[in-house]
C-alpha cells in the first residue's frame, strides 16, 4: 500500500514539473500594440506640400513666374510750389549759392583755373615776357566738366540747389499682379504631397502613416 502512494505521488509530482515546464510565456510592450512576440508601432506625420524646382508655395499653390510687363503709373502730383523733374519734385524757389563747387585741373602749367559762384573759368597764358611773367593772356568759361554739391535734401536744378523730393507713385494692373513696378503673371496648380522617408500617405486622411515592428519584452 505504500509503495502505491509513493509511486502516485512520484506521478503527480512529474505531471505538475512537466505542466510547469511547457507553460506560455507572457509578453508586454512598452511601446504599440502586442502581436504574439513582437510589438507593432504605428506613428504618423504632418504632409509637406512640396513644389517643383523653380517653383514657390503661395497660398497653398505652387506657382512659376511665366512673363512680366511694366505696371501702368498713376497721377504724379507735386506739392504747392513744386514742379516735377525728372523723376523728382523739385521746389520753384531756389538757393542760389551752392554747397560746392568742383572745377577741372589746369591741363599744362601756362593755364590756371578760378572757381566762381555758379561757373568755372580758365586763363591761358598766351605770351610772356624774358622774366617769365605773363604779360598776355586769355580768360574762358569752362562748360561741362563742373561737379555742383547741393546741401542735403536739394538737388542741382536751373542753377540753383531746389529742395527735392520723390513723389507718392500708385501703379496698378489691369492684369496679372503688381509686384514693385511690374504686373507679373503666373501659372499655378496644386502642390504636391510629400511624406517623409518611410512613411505612406493616406489620402483619406490627408496624413503620413507608418508602421514597424519591434521584439516585445518577456514578462
Amino acid at each position: 500500500m505504500m509503495k502505491k502512494l509513493l509511486v502516485i505521488i512520484a506521478l503527480l509530482m512529474l505531471v505538475a514539473g512537466c505542466s510547469i515546464s511547457h507553460s506560455k510565456k507572457e509578453y508586454y510592450c512598452e511601446q504599440g500594440i502586442i502581436q504574439g512576440e513582437m510589438c507593432r508601432i504605428d506613428e504618423t506625420s504632418e504632409v509637406v506640400l512640396g513644389c517643383k524646382e523653380g517653383e514657390e508655395l503661395v497660398d497653398n499653390q505652387c506657382r512659376l513666374e511665366t512673363m512680366s510687363i511694366p505696371a501702368s503709373v498713376g497721377d504724379r502730383s507735386c506739392a504747392k510750389g513744386y514742379s516735377f523733374y525728372e523723376t523728382m519734385c523739385i521746389s520753384d524757389e531756389g538757393q542760389d549759392k551752392v554747397a560746392s563747387i568742383t572745377c577741372p585741373e589746369p591741363e599744362n602749367e601756362n593755364e590756371t583755373i578760378q572757381e566762381g559762384q555758379l561757373a568755372c573759368f580758365k586763363t591761358t597764358c598766351l605770351k610772356k615776357d624774358e622774366s617769365g611773367k605773363c604779360i598776355q593772356d586769355e580768360q574762358v568759361e569752362i562748360e561741362g566738366e563742373i561737379e555742383y554739391s547741393c546741401p542735403s535734401g536739394t538737388k542741382f536744378v536751373y542753377w540753383k540747389c531746389r529742395k527735392a523730393y520723390y513723389p507718392f507713385v500708385e501703379y496698378s494692373c489691369p492684369t496679372g499682379e503688381l509686384d514693385g513696378k511690374r504686373c507679373v503673371f503666373y501659372e499655378t496648380h496644386d502642390p504636391e504631397l510629400i511624406c517623409p522617408v518611410d512613411f505612406t500617405l493616406n489620402e483619406e486622411k490627408n496624413i503620413c502613416e507608418k508602421t514597424y515592428y519591434v521584439e516585445a519584452f518577456a514578462k
